[in-house]
């Protein structure tokens, strides 16, 4: 029996026997209904490693994906490093204990914030906290610049009555308080308290977080359907077709 054209697998390996004559390299041929693959016996002898890089291969192995992730968290946090306006409760919280330590319980005091989630936090922080000392909230603002005037409007009319207007970073620049002693010169001496901003890298705010974990778990879904596709083509290529006989 000719062995030429076929594919041989080792007896030694596989225990299998489909021909009476081996041929020149001690191989046998076998019948087989899928593609077979030559196995050849030395890489069972491959030399192993020192125990110390088998211990690195496997702790690469095992969180190279955790070590790789890290970089890139250390590395965006670098090139994101910024200021940051500060906002929300605690930053309100804060800004209360600042205004109260510098200008006294008997402070008059105006807030002013849009319509946000954030901003609301804010205020309700700062107005809380200033009541329970005993402050006097004479004004909130919740919404545009154009509320803020007509606030500011009403208090001017009743002859001053404010001491200490409360913003954060995006309402105090509003248009309304620039060149605000020469339009309201019954409020002149009026201070404003903005909450102290603080460094921290951009990537790792939680908006941003939540963003690229969403973002993240989409492309994994994604691949994960491409990936079953994918591997299900890939069997199909490579198992396709019909007996490997011997001739």
């Amino acid at each position: 029996m000719s062995c030429k054209g076929c594919y041989c697998l080792s007896n030694e390996s596989l225990g299998y026997n489909g021909c009476d004559t081996p041929n020149d390299t001690g191989w046998q041929c076998v019948e087989v209904r899928k593609r077979v693959f030559l196995e050849q016996g030395s890489t069972r002898n491959s030399a192993r490693g020192s125990p110390l890089k088998t211990a690195l291969a496997r702790v690469v192995s095992d969180y190279g994906m955790v070590l790789v992730l890290a970089l890139l968290c250390v590395f965006f946090s670098y090139v994101t490093w910024d200021e940051q306006p500060a906002n929300g409760a605690k930053a309100g919280e804060r800004l209360a204990a600042r205004i109260l330590s510098q200008e006294g319980a008997a402070v008059h005091v105006m807030v002013v914030a849009r319509v946000t989630d954030e901003d609301a936090a804010f205020a309700d922080a700062v107005e809380r906290a200033l009541a329970e000392s005993g402050a006097r909230v004479v004004a909130t603002v919740r919404g545009e610049p154009a509320d803020a005037r007509q606030a500011l409007d009403r208090l001017a009319e009743a002859d001053g009555g404010l001491d200490v207007i409360v913003c954060n970073e995006a309402t105090v620049a509003w248009r309304v308080f620039k060149d605000f002693e020469h339009k309201y010169p019954r409020l002149a001496g009026t201070r404003f308290y903005v909450p102290e901003s603080y460094w921290w890298p951009n990537f790792l705010e939680p908006g941003n977080l939540l963003n690229s974990l969403t973002l993240e778990t989409q492309r994994r879904d994604k691949g994960a359907k491409l990936g079953g596709r994918s591997l299900a083509g890939h069997y199909l290529r490579h198992h396709r077709g019909g007996l490997i006989h011997c001739q």
